[in-house]
């Protein structure tokens, strides 16, 4: 669909663009926590003498504190029925 000026002003089409990234987003940070995951599990941060958290860190550009909170979601997602994960990817839940 080929945007034009008058769609960048139409509610709609603001709130579906809007809709669509934040769903994109959820996507995103799901696959990126269990990434999280297995270089945890591998120790991945080891073959370059960091601490994990500075490894995710320096790639994601994120502070100690979201490390800790992405690896503790991820976990607690990776515990949740497959039915919920769906859901809350989705951004139904």
């Amino acid at each position: 669909m080929e945007e034009t000026l008058k769609d960048r002003y139409d509610p709609n089409t603001i709130h579906a663009e809007l809709t669509r990234l934040a769903k994109s987003k959820a996507e995103m940070d799901y696959e990126i926590g269990q990434w999280i995951l297995c270089a945890d599990r591998v120790k991945l941060h080891q073959s370059a003498g960091i601490t994990f958290v500075d490894y995710i860190g320096r790639i994601f550009q994120w502070d100690g504190r979201t490390v800790q909170s992405r690896l503790l979601t991820a976990q607690k997602m990776e515990r949740l029925p497959l039915h919920d994960k769906i859901l809350l990817v989705s951004g139904r839940a």
